[in-house]
């Protein structure tokens, strides 16, 4: 029953997600609407459970929240009867046959890294590898914070008693897995998963709406998960590109060195999936949000302004960047006008 609860909340939050999506004038590609309504539902769940705990603190706050959530939820489906078909949905995404070989290929690496990389029982110890050595801990001391210490704001892990500045709200997401029952391991892993394959079918789209072509929307998504610079030609002069070299950097990534990383050669582009999205968290709340701003406000049909509810919605997930991402801000401070 514990590690129901949980799972309803992520239920409740894409339901969310795909009440939202539809009221937006947005028309997202067919395959790519579930991505959408999964960032925006965690999204937007997470927010109003923040703003209601900074009103009532934690956790009555996310109690009411849900229950408020869970209410509009079964008001607005029920009176409103809301076009949802997630079925139709995944029917359409599985059709999209060079993303799905991106969702099942990135998606084996990705569940192989937060697997391997997230505090991992080994003979009843906790380990931690790799890129996480030094992010993970600051993440863990965040979430048991506010699930376990019921701090909220959270204080700074470092700095007792000073008011944490890192754009938490992807930890507060999993604070409250933690606090209906899940553990630290599973609250990590579980959204980290579901929101990085979200990501993927986002800026797949996103390339899709720019190019026009499938092929090079597959390129894009390709460049952009596996960048890390040229360290990747001393990998292939060290090993000379064998399969069980490929399989010991996924699964003991300790044993190699991090190839994206060799200061002796001056190569420090670090690679975004092991030292991106497994260690630094908030850009999986953050890009999600950047690309849906984009997305309503430039990339839409021809001649269609945005609604009213568009900009609503622009408007909050701007306020919420701060929370979100701070590299997001930077890059929209240089590129909104």
């Amino acid at each position: 029953m514990i590690l129901i609860i949980p799972l309803l909340s992520l239920i409740s939050a894409f339901i969310l997600g795909c009440i939202i999506t539809n009221k937006t004038s947005l028309k997202t590609s067919s395959f790519a609407y579930l991505f959408f309504a999964i960032s925006l539902g965690f999204i937007i769940f997470t927010a109003i459970n923040y703003y209601f705990s900074l009103i009532l603190s934690f956790p009555t706050g996310i109690i009411v929240a849900q229950f408020t959530i869970l209410f509009f939820e079964i008001f607005y489906i029920f009176y409103r009867k809301p076009l949802i078909r997630p079925l139709g949905y995944l029917n359409d995404l599985l059709k999209e046959k060079l993303l799905m070989i991106l969702i099942i290929v990135i998606g084996g690496i990705l569940f192989i890294l937060f697997r391997n990389h997230i505090i991992p029982s080994i003979n009843g110890d906790l380990y931690t590898g790799e890129s996480t050595y030094g992010d993970l801990p600051f993440h863990l001391s965040t979430i048991s914070s506010i699930a376990y210490g019921q701090r909220f704001p959270p204080d700074n892990p470092m700095y007792a008693g000073t008011q944490l500045v890192y754009p938490y709200l992807i930890n507060f997401f999993s604070a409250i897995l933690v606090y209906e029952g899940w553990s630290l391991r599973l609250a990590i892993i579980i959204p980290g998963l579901i929101l990085s394959l979200a990501l993927i079918g986002m800026i797949y789209e996103l390339a899709f709406i720019l190019t026009k072509n499938r092929l090079k929307s597959f390129l894009s998504v390709i460049f952009y998960f596996f960048n890390g610079g040229l360290g990747f030609y001393f990998f292939l002069k060290d090993y000379s590109f064998n399969i069980s070299s490929i399989f010991q950097a996924l699964f003991n990534p300790t044993l190699l060195k991090e190839y994206s990383h060799l200061f002796e050669q001056n190569i420090q582009w670090g690679n975004f999936i092991s030292r991106m999205i497994i260690p630094e968290r908030s850009l999986i709340f953050g890009i999600p949000a950047g690309i849906i701003i984009l997305r309503l406000l430039f990339f839409r049909e021809a001649n269609k302004q945005p609604s009213i509810f568009d900009l609503i919605l622009t408007s909050f997930l701007i306020s919420l960047m701060p929370l979100l991402h701070t590299h997001t801000v930077l890059a929209f401070m240089l590129i909104l006008p």
